[in-house]
């Protein structure tokens, strides 16, 4: 399974992964607003669904950048001690 499934970084990828309908499981839908692709707004275009969206989200895109070896996450959160602190440690 790609690591974005099993230990996503992007708290909105989180909440996605969350709302997947499990059977017995309550539903844990989205919150706010799904993004306008006909006006574009400035900022993070999650900032409306992401639990952790602070001021800079709504005024600037974030750039791509690298988390881990292998993975690169658009977020202006500090995401790399998360991402690392769920991996666990090959012997």
């Amino acid at each position: 399974m790609p690591d974005v499934f099993s230990n996503p970084a992007h708290p909105y990828t989180k909440a996605l992964i969350q709302s997947v309908p499990r059977a017995g499981e309550p539903l844990i839908p989205l919150t706010g607003r799904v993004p306008d692709l006909i006006d574009d707004p400035p900022g993070c275009p999650y900032r409306d669904r992401c639990e952790r969206a602070y001021e800079r989200c709504l005024e600037e895109v974030p750039t791509m950048r690298p988390i881990v070896s292998s993975r690169a996450v658009s977020c202006h959160l500090d995401l790399i001690e998360e991402v690392q602190a769920d991996v666990a440690p090959v012997d």
